[in-house]
């Protein structure tokens, strides 16, 4: 009895399951959101152009359709070279249920988005019939021996399934029937099915398209109707430039405002940037003029940077004034007792005195103020030294060049579409965030080189691969917006238009540096640095050795380690006294060789050029980080197919 009661219970829960399941199935199927018919009559005027009559049915639940549909336009399409071409599009009349319908247009991507219903009313479900007239132009193929439309009747873009298509075509009435050629595609775009059959109706003078079988969504039908040329006008020759040009506005805008700033920068160049004539470069031991390593720095490069520092800190170390301590990766200046003279190498003294008021000092960011002071006064020191006297910056004549770039850029933005409007915007934003992805990525390269030089085994050295990992990883989401940004930028508008703005920010970047002019003097004495450093680089050891150099010494080396520095070529350097250092580590009198103005791990005489750099680098980190306030940066036929042609676009309920 109580088995038979069980099986009863089983019998019934399958019972209900299925009932439900059968209604939840009737419910969706009856409640199913599509399109009835699709019908659209397109004539094709004498002059080319089209006025098109689109009579959607659709089934309305609520669902996706609760205010009405919306139907997509394409007016923009890319051609060859990642050119674009435009149609005009013109909104005549919309209906519902035979009625005017409020509707409203909005810009998209390629063309117009129109919103047929009004945002605060509902639409009563059941079955609407809605009525698009429009007209548009330029949508032929003019060909060799034939003219030819070819339409995109649906768009490939509709959301929802449609049951049935029907299209007709009206030419103009001098075309005789009997000469039109017609195929059609059916299916998702790029698809070249054919479930559609076209017949010509002598007696209403049209050619007729019906689909056989109904559309899923995201397919289409579109249709190919070919005629004798010459029956319909075609576009002159300026009609077409006229055209191409509006199209292309933000191009041509982009072109000009390159090929005008490029035109002006030459002139100015022409004017003042060009160098005095150079002598032969020869090797020199010493370097030009009693020049201390900062001032080398400045010279050579035009300009101060943060390695100009760097420079005069390690000068003051191999002087013997301070002493460099380096521990877990800190940096700590200390006073030695022993002063610069007044006259010391131009700048370092006021570095001296503006960086240890006291006895030491630690490169962190609670000492940025005194940092930043001392970078101040030796940058203050070197531009009234040199400026004026042995260059030229010549910064005044990038004005006008800083000036005309927001003009070219706000004319292309305003001749734009709104999508592409953002384009200047995002590429100024670009440019910054590229230099900050630069940045991070050097930091994290320098992490990685730290961690590469200590000593393995350690604790400092897991914590160093650690730092190195977590710069790394950070470096990561900063690239991910690098490229969705580029991405981002070359949907927004061509290929030719982004790599002009480009080219323009970067014209500024060349000529910033190609403005600056070196007085005869200075040529001469920049000619002087060239010739120190070919000697502290890596000359080829026959060639140097012809030139009776100085006996390699460690006190040779350490000597001229700043100038290396100064000049980009310490790893050559160091390199070249490794035997030298090698030897005095063994010598019983220098017994575990290491310079007295280095306290630290990473000192290696069998890896000096890795020392050399890493210090430099390093050193070079920990001065840029203290120089900053906390919080003042962040990281932040047959040929044909479906879709393909004129038209096109798609649709949806809104």
């Amino acid at each position: 009895m109580e088995r038979c009661k069980t099986l009863k219970y089983f019998f019934d829960i399958g019972v209900l399951a299925i009932t439900h399941f059968f209604l939840v199935t009737c419910s969706l199927a009856w409640s199913a959101e599509e399109i009835n018919n699709y019908q659209s009559a397109i004539v094709v005027n004498k002059d080319g152009s089209l006025n098109v009559t689109e009579t959607i049915q659709v089934t309305a639940e609520g669902n996706k359709i609760k205010r009405g549909i919306y139907r997509d336009f394409p007016t923009r399409y890319q051609k060859d070279a990642f050119l674009a071409i435009e149609v005009p599009f013109k909104i005549l009349s919309v209906q519902r249920d035979g009625k005017t319908e409020p509707y409203h247009v909005e810009k998209q991507d390629n063309g117009v988005r129109v919103y047929i219903g009004q945002k605060n009313v509902r639409l009563k479900p059941g079955q609407h019939t809605y009525q698009i007239r429009y007209w548009t132009n330029f949508q032929l193929g003019y060909f060799e021996t034939y003219d030819e439309l070819y339409w995109n009747v649906t768009g490939n873009g509709w959301i929802f399934p449609i049951q049935k298509v029907e299209a007709s075509v009206r030419l103009p009435a001098a075309i005789p029937l009997s000469k039109v050629k017609t195929d059609s595609y059916t299916g998702a775009e790029g698809a070249k099915e054919d479930n559609a059959r076209s017949s010509i109706n002598a007696e209403q003078k049209q050619i007729q398209f019906e689909t056989t079988k109904p559309l899923r969504p995201h397919e289409g039908l579109t249709i190919v109707v070919s005629f004798p040329k010459g029956m319909v006008s075609e576009p002159t020759g300026a009609e077409k430039i006229k055209r191409y040009f509006y199209a292309n506005l933000p191009l041509w805008i982009a072109a000009a405002g390159f090929v005008l700033l490029l035109a002006y920068y030459l002139i100015a160049w022409f004017q003042v940037g060009r160098d005095p004539p150079s002598k032969a470069i020869v090797p020199l031991y010493d370097p030009p003029e009693n020049l201390s390593p900062a001032c080398t720095r400045y010279l050579w490069k035009m300009g101060y940077d943060r390695t100009c520092f760097t420079a005069a800190i390690l000068n003051l170390a191999c002087k013997g004034f301070l002493t460099i301590n380096e521990k877990d990766g800190e940096y700590t200046l200390r006073r030695t007792g022993k002063l610069p003279k007044e006259k010391a190498a131009n700048g370092e003294k006021a570095v001296f005195d503006a960086l240890l008021w006291a006895d030491s000092i630690v490169l962190k960011q609670a000492n940025y103020k005194k940092v930043k002071s001392a970078i101040e006064a030796l940058s203050t020191k070197l531009s009234a030294e040199f400026d004026g006297k042995l260059f030229f910056k010549h910064k005044k004549w990038l004005v006008p060049g800083w000036l005309f770039t927001p003009l070219v850029l706000a004319g292309i933005w305003f001749s734009g579409e709104a999508d592409q409007a953002l384009a200047p915007i995002l590429a100024i934003w670009l440019t910054m965030w590229t230099f900050g992805c630069y940045t991070l990525a050097k930091k994290a390269l320098r992490a990685w080189r730290s961690a590469r030089v200590l000593r393995s085994g350690t604790a400092k050295t897991v914590g160093s691969y650690v730092a190195a990992i977590w710069a790394t990883l950070f470096c990561i989401p900063f690239f991910a917006g690098e490229i969705v940004g580029v991405g981002s930028l070359f949907l927004m508008h061509s290929i030719w238009v982004v790599l002009l703005i480009i080219a323009l920010f970067g014209l500024h970047g060349l000529f910033w540096w190609l403005i600056k002019q070196p007085t005869a003097k200075g040529r001469g004495v920049m000619d002087a640095i060239e010739g120190f450093r070919m000697y502290l680089g890596p000359v080829e050891g026959e060639v140097l050795e012809k030139l009776n150099p100085p006996e390699k010494t460690p006190q040779l080396f350490e000597k001229m380690l700043p100038y290396a520095l100064a000049l980009g070529v310490e790893n050559s350097w160091a390199d070249r006294f490794v035997d030298v250092l090698r030897a005095a580590a063994t010598d019983p009198m220098q017994s575990n060789y290491q310079p007295v103005w280095y306290v630290g791990s990473s000192w290696n005489n069998d890896n000096l050029g890795s020392f050399s750099s890493d210090l430099s680098s390093s050193l070079s980190s920990a001065i840029s980080s203290s120089s900053t306030a906390p919080g003042s940066s962040s990281g932040s036929s047959g040929g044909g197919f479906s879709g393909g042609g004129g038209g096109g676009g798609g649709g949806g309920g809104w």
